[in-house]
């Protein structure tokens, strides 16, 4: 599916600023208001200071629980005084227009605000209504003696205010009838809004918990120790996909493993996955760290020492495709030339248990070209399969070193950049690049760097980090790496390597597999996340519009 988030985040509402920021811009809408309309300035901040005693506690005390809701309830409130205040001022400046305009734009106004003040929040909606009836009248009582020195219609402002409230209570219930998978769309509106608001994901994290399905993940973790036991570098593969978008889901699964590990000097890669296996929270991504750190602590066997290990490599049309035996265990790095996508799960499920598959997703020059069709899958297991079998190049290993910078720019995850070499008969390292892909051509670059430095062979992969997806002005919905600063990615790589040759030492080695059972949510969820939310938003729009068109007629009534 498109990487690009749902429509509704920016058709609807803004992130939401601090709560300091929105009471004092709220303040001087309040004086600037006082001046323009000559009120009594204490008469207005009464009012002012009884609205935000109501609505600081309101009904359902459940919705001051954390900053994060009282910051949204200042900003709802933001949004509320800002567009009233710029009627009143629109009436001020064109006093020659009818002032019942002040009154339709004031109530439209009002409905919107309370319609989004309401999706931003999640409490049984029957007493939503009654509070979004009870803040309605607050906001009249606030604004009173404004509206008293304009002479305009109070009466009038109420009823254009309870008929649009009928028109939104109405769509409100057609909402709740929206189901998809069991899904309607109020839900998918209102928890994507808090999330995106509040720059969290436990509501949307709650929505993808309920339409995930349960599924036993695998996580391959090479430990390499030096000889004191001590990590060298800790090399993860998760074949969970870094996704859907952001703090949503696992998006932010390669960050987190990176900085809650850093003590194991982490390495993570991309398993072979793809949007189908993203996990339903960000709880399950801190869940996996827990794993491997155990995985690591508890690990009775402290490895041999690493002497040797065997190389081989092979193409099958537009496939690539490196082996490295390390023992009995076989790492296959795969991509497809010039343009990479997610290699889906099912290759590893076709492959024995010694067997770990890293997609590189190491470049995007054709989106189109990168995707895999099914035989090019098909390729994929036919070239494993012939490597598996082929003659290896031998490569004795000396010493093992691990590098890394924190590279972090817009394309670039906090992940940085990170190395681990084997120094011997042949020089290797494997480079990977925090980030969702790379510009085009920038791995062969990042290739021929590491063959100045004395590397014959070197593997570039990226994490495929969704942290940046989703927000970016870019057609492929984020930034890849290289894309934004490419000598600084060059350098910083150089920088990683002579690092890992400082640090090398000898070294042992030993893998190990986690299984464990989660819930990974799917193209076909999202899909149908998307379809509830675009029909969500649709009927927001023509709430607003019925609004609007009430508004003038009962202006020319």
């Amino acid at each position: 599916m498109n990487r690009n988030s749902f429509p509704i985040r920016r058709r609807l509402l803004p992130r939401s600023i601090s709560t300091r920021k929105s009471i004092s811009f709220i303040l001087a809408e309040y004086i600037l208001a006082s001046i323009l309309f000559h009120v009594s300035f204490r008469f207005v901040m009464i009012s002012c200071v009884l609205y935000f005693l109501l609505i600081f506690v309101p009904f359902n005390k459940r919705q001051n629980e954390s900053n994060g809701q009282t910051k949204r309830i200042a900003y709802m409130y933001l949004i509320i005084n800002t567009i009233v205040f710029t009627s009143l001022v629109f009436v001020f400046v064109f006093n020659k227009i009818n002032i019942t305009i002040g009154s339709f734009f004031f109530v439209t106004a009002n409905v919107i605000a309370m319609y989004i003040y309401m999706i931003t929040n999640f409490t049984v909606f029957g007493k939503r209504i009654i509070e979004t009836i009870f803040y309605g009248f607050l906001l009249i009582i606030s604004y009173l003696p404004l509206f008293i020195s304009v002479s305009m219609s109070i009466w009038k402002s109420a009823l254009l205010y309870f008929c649009a409230l009928l028109i939104f209570i109405i769509n409100v219930f057609f909402l709740k009838k929206i189901k998809l998978n069991g899904l309607t769309a109020l839900d998918a509106i209102s928890k994507f809004a808090k999330s995106w608001m509040d720059q969290e994901s436990v509501a949307f994290d709650e929505l993808l918990d309920k339409v995930g399905k349960r599924h036993v993940a695998k996580i391959s973790v090479y430990h390499i120790t030096n000889e004191n036991d001590d990590s060298i570098c800790t090399f993860i593969i998760p074949y969970i996909h870094p996704g859907p978008l952001r703090q949503i889901g696992s998006g932010e699964l390669p960050s987190i493993l990176y900085s809650a590990l850093y003590d194991l000097n982490p390495f993570v890669v991309h398993g072979a996955s793809n949007h189908s296996f993203n996990l339903t929270s960000r709880r399950e991504s801190i869940r996996i760290v827990n794993l491997i750190r155990d995985c690591v602590k508890n690990k009775e066997d402290r490895g041999k020492e690493l002497e040797k290990l065997s190389f081989s490599c092979g193409e099958n049309g537009k496939i690539q495709i490196s082996k490295y035996r390390f023992g009995e265990n076989f790492l296959f790095f795969v991509s497809k030339v010039n343009s990479t996508e997610d290699l889906p799960n099912r290759v590893v499920c076709a492959v024995d248990e010694r067997t770990d598959i890293v997609d590189r997703h190491n470049g995007i020059c054709d989106e189109n070209e990168a995707i895999y069709t099914e035989s090019e899958e098909t390729q994929v297991l036919e070239l494993i399969a012939l490597l598996k079998a082929s003659q290896d190049r031998e490569i004795k290993i000396r010493e093992v070193g691990y590098g890394y910078t924190s590279f972090h720019t817009e394309d670039i995850g906090p992940g940085g950049i990170r190395v681990l070499s084997f120094f011997g008969s042949n020089n290797i390292t494997f480079i990977s690049i925090d980030s969702n892909n790379l510009a085009c051509g920038m791995a062969q670059r990042i290739q021929q760097e590491a063959e100045k430095l004395g590397f014959s062979l070197s593997e570039v992969v990226t994490t495929d980090n969704h942290w940046n997806t989703g927000g970016k002005k870019h057609r492929l919905g984020y930034k890849p790496g290289g894309s934004t600063d490419g000598v600084g990615l060059l350098n910083a790589v150089k920088e990683a390597l002579l690092m890992s040759k400082r640090n090398a030492q000898r070294a042992k080695f030993n893998r190990s597999v986690i299984a464990f059972e989660t819930k990974i949510v799917g193209d076909e969820a999202m899909i149908s996340l998307k379809k509830a939310a675009d029909k969500g938003t649709l009927l927001v729009m023509l709430s607003f519009l019925s609004s609007a068109v009430l508004g003038l007629l009962v202006i020319l009534w």
